[in-house]
């Protein structure tokens, strides 16, 4: 097992790797591993970075990018000036593609005003100048001020191979690929309306006005949320997750049709501190579990928060978010809300599992013998679409 620490400074990074391994079947080594600290200087000021397997071996790579677009990688061919600078680097975005088959090779995608540019990358000398345009009519226009790693990139339909997101001023376009392969085709598919954030800020000591705007790429993917065959967009940004239902005419309309708000699902009740002996509370934030709860063929909704949960069932006309099937509050916190099945039932059945901080007393046991965790576990069964009000 390899673990990497990073740490950065303005023209400095310093990458710390810690190597411990041992053969299969013998003894682990009663020694700490050893810390190999790997330190070096870059004469440009390093925007970001980024790891990814770029190799046909496997083997991570750390891009490093600088803020007028040097770009160089460790440790293929580490180049302390950059192997060489990317076109227009103030509005630039990038997203490293991995290798997709261990005879090939992956690439670094740069989108530019001139388009989506690939980058292929070689094992002697790292991310080639020399870039191929994947696509030259999605342009990016948006003043970005330093090369940024985002997700433009990401495979929405999956069938194995990556899409693009274009984003816009008020809206970003979905292009999805047609053909793999090293020249791959790009159809455009949807566009989708987004906020852009604008905020405002007042310079006292220039006496200006400094106007910031920010936007967010989603997280997208495919699925058909209404049963009628037809494969619909859904969109996740932060809390927020966003319905586009694709029409008779097979379009997929740029306002979505059901806007869910996870941040207004909220249990009341007051947030377990971190304590020895309790239960360990799961994350704070809401959660959303997609699944058919009651054998229609169209996936269903299971909202949790702290203590408290909510179902809703969806219809032919979509999701809703305004009627529950079900609300449920347990007594205790719970780590981990899971639907899966349970018993012999096709329907899926709910199971909420409980991790045990152990006590000062156990963890001072522990320094000397085994540690135990204890971890319990309860199901309730699937009655008519929605969980029993009582346990199984």
């Amino acid at each position: 097992m390899i673990r990497a620490h990073i740490r950065l400074t303005c023209g400095t990074l310093a990458a710390f790797a810690a190597l411990g391994s041992f053969a299969p079947g013998s003894a682990a080594p009663a020694a700490t591993p050893t810390l190999v600290e790997h330190r070096f200087e870059t004469e440009f000021t390093i925007a970001a970075f980024q790891t990814a397997g770029l190799g046909s071996d496997g083997a991570e790579q750390l891009i490093l990018v600088g803020e007028r677009g040097e770009v160089t990688t460790w440790p293929a061919n580490f180049a302390p000036n950059g192997a060489f600078a990317v076109k227009n680097p103030e509005r630039c975005l990038l997203s490293p593609i991995p290798a997709a088959a261990p005879d090939t090779n992956g690439a670094l995608a740069a989108l530019t005003p001139d388009g989506l540019l690939l980058h292929p990358f070689d094992p002697d000398r790292g991310i080639l100048p020399e870039a191929a345009t994947a696509l030259a009519d999605t342009r990016l226009q948006l003043r970005i001020g330093a090369p940024r790693f985002s997700a433009i990139l990401q495979d929405v339909n999956d069938d194995g191979r990556h899409d693009l997101l274009l984003p816009q001023q008020r809206s970003y376009e979905l292009w999805l690929q047609q053909a793999p392969g090293q020249s791959p085709q790009y159809i455009k598919t949807a566009e989708v309306r987004t906020d852009v954030r604008i905020a405002r800020e007042t310079d006292a000591d220039a006496l200006t006005d400094r106007l910031e705007n920010s936007f967010h790429i989603p997280s997208l993917h495919f699925q058909d949320v209404n049963g009628d065959g037809r494969a619909d967009l859904l969109a996740s940004t932060g809390d927020q997750r966003s319905f586009h239902i694709q029409t008779a005419d097979g379009l997929i309309p740029p306002d979505p049709s059901v806007v869910l708000d996870l941040d207004i699902f909220r249990d009341t009740t007051p947030r377990s501190d971190l304590r020895p002996g309790q239960v360990l509370a799961g994350s704070d934030n809401a959660t959303l579990a997609m699944q058919d709860l009651n054998g229609d063929e169209i996936p269903d909704y299971v909202i949790a928060h702290r203590r408290k949960l909510w179902v809703f069932h969806g219809s032919p006309d979509g999701p809703q978010f305004t009627q529950p099937s079900a609300i449920m509050k347990t007594a205790e916190d719970v780590t981990v809300v899971l639907i899966t099945p349970l018993d012999d039932d096709p329907l899926p059945d709910l199971l909420l599992l409980r991790v045990q901080i152990p006590s000062i007393g156990m963890i001072l046991k522990g320094l000397f013998s085994n540690l135990d965790i204890e971890i319990s576990a309860t199901g309730y069964a699937n009655q008519q679409g929605s969980p029993s009000a009582c346990p199984s």
